[in-house]
């Protein structure tokens, strides 16, 4: 059986694995981590060209921690796209799945132990159900448009609460608050032209390319079966 997510780990039953399947639209949501990823690492370079060293101890862990996260948002866009539209199979995870979950898991641990840094436990555990309460919004889907959209919503809002997260009392703050939209241009014209660009080439490619490179692809993607309900619950349902 595929491994569960965090929300199935803690019992929540999702619907979802009974109606995801194909649609480019999810693929596309899932450039929504471009802010965030560009957010991250616009911060940390401004960080860098703005202060000098020797930096204070408290700014030492938020000059490790950005450019970490800077860097897992950037990944998250491609497991995202192939987990959740490439790769995607009605009832089962692909092995980019299981991928993405693990990113997901430790993208959000590492993101909120940042925040927590910075902002109050009040603050940081308000992003934190704001994301859940997507997460497992996407998850009860029950029906394949259900789903598009609600997952669609879930990257949309997870993409805005961790660009919200990144900007949100920055370190150095007073010194980086003014200076740092210049960066956060540059990053983000850089990842919108990089996506644009490859967009493109894929959609120039012809039908024999494309479906060769799926199957490339399709080789590592070792579709296993979501865990179902327990028997003694089905057995209910009789």
């Amino acid at each position: 059986m595929a491994p569960a997510n965090l929300a199935e780990l803690t019992g929540f039953k999702s619907q979802a694995c009974h109606h995801w399947d194909y649609h480019p639209l999810v693929g596309l949501s899932s450039l929504c981590f471009i802010p965030p990823a560009s957010a991250f690492l616009a911060v940390w370079l401004c960080l860098l060209c703005t202060l000098e060293p020797p930096y204070p101890q408290e700014l030492i862990a938020h000059l490790l921690l950005y450019p970490m996260l800077g860097l897992l948002f950037t990944i998250a866009i491609f497991t995202c796209a192939s987990a959740d539209c490439l790769y995607i199979r009605r009832g089962h995870r692909s092995w980019y799945g299981r991928v993405d979950i693990r990113l997901a898991s430790g993208t959000l641990f590492v993101a909120i132990c940042d925040f927590a840094f910075r902002a109050s436990l009040l603050e940081t555990a308000v992003l934190v159900l704001i994301a859940a309460v997507a997460f497992i919004y996407s998850g009860a889907s029950t029906s394949f448009e259900q789903w598009v959209f609600r997952h669609s919503l879930w990257h949309v809002t997870a993409g805005a609460v961790a660009t919200y997260g990144a900007f949100r009392q920055m370190p150095a703050g007073n010194v980086v608050a003014g200076r740092v939209l210049p960066y956060f241009l540059v990053a983000f014209g850089v990842y919108a032209l990089v996506a644009l660009a490859t967009l493109a080439f894929f959609s120039q490619l012809s039908s024999h390319y494309k479906a060769e490179l799926w199957k490339r692809g399709a080789e590592y993607a070792d579709w296993r079966p979501v865990a179902q309900e327990p028997e003694r619950d089905k057995l209910k349902g009789l």
